[in-house]
């Protein structure tokens, strides 16, 4: 993902021209060749698969002084980086909802290559976990499809790793009704009483 330097050494009567650096068939660019006879190419953002090797080869073509029958080439193997995507944790309270789907910053991630950065992951909350509804507990959050900033996925190997949504009980306050009664009679409310009032009950309770 970062900017990858490859350098090609060319034996001989002080070679001259330049060196191509190839990926496979494909030319990456080309490096000059110094008077060390050495050659530089820096690529940045090199795709590759994930979890693969990627062989990069350097050829001289050869000059008036070193032909191409005796030319140098030169294979280096560049494995993708290990990337950790984590889901950040993340509490409610019942009543409240919360959506992530996809373009979420609720991430923190290890491994990315100097300056690079992660625009934003889609995240997914096991069961009912982001519904009003969802019962006081835990719930799993799970990241995945990172996407955007300016890292290119195709040179890391990603592992996401869960996070915990934990949603806690809402606040709710149950007041007693005020009451009269004639001096004499006797009032017995017990279990069973309606005389009361409550605010801040949830969807529809």
């Amino acid at each position: 993902g970062a900017s990858v330097v490859f350098t090609a050494s060319v034996s001989g009567t002080t070679p001259t021209g330049t060196v191509t650096f190839k990926d496979g068939t494909t030319t990456l660019g080309t490096g000059t060749l110094n008077g060390s006879g050495q050659a530089t190419f820096t690529t940045d953002g090199l795709s590759v698969t994930a979890g693969s090797p990627h062989s990069i080869t350097a050829i001289y073509g050869g000059d008036a002084n070193f032909n191409a029958s005796t030319s140098g080439a030169v294979s280096e193997t560049i494995n993708v980086a290990a990337l950790t995507i984590t889901a950040s944790a993340q509490s409610k309270n019942y009543g409240q909802a919360v959506v992530f789907g996809s373009g979420s910053s609720s991430f923190t991630s290890s491994g990315l290559r100097t300056g690079e950065t992660i625009g934003s992951v889609t995240l997914a909350v096991s069961g009912s976990g982001g519904a009003a509804t969802a019962a006081v507990g835990s719930y799993t959050i799970t990241p995945s499809a990172a996407t955007g900033g300016t890292f290119t996925a195709g040179n890391y190997s990603i592992t996401y790793a869960t996070g915990t949504l934990t949603v806690n009980g809402a606040a709710l306050t149950i007041t007693a009704s005020a009451q009269t009664k004639v001096v004499g009679h006797t009032v017995t409310f017990g279990s069973g009483s309606t005389n009361f009032t409550s605010s801040s009950l949830q969807n529809g309770e």
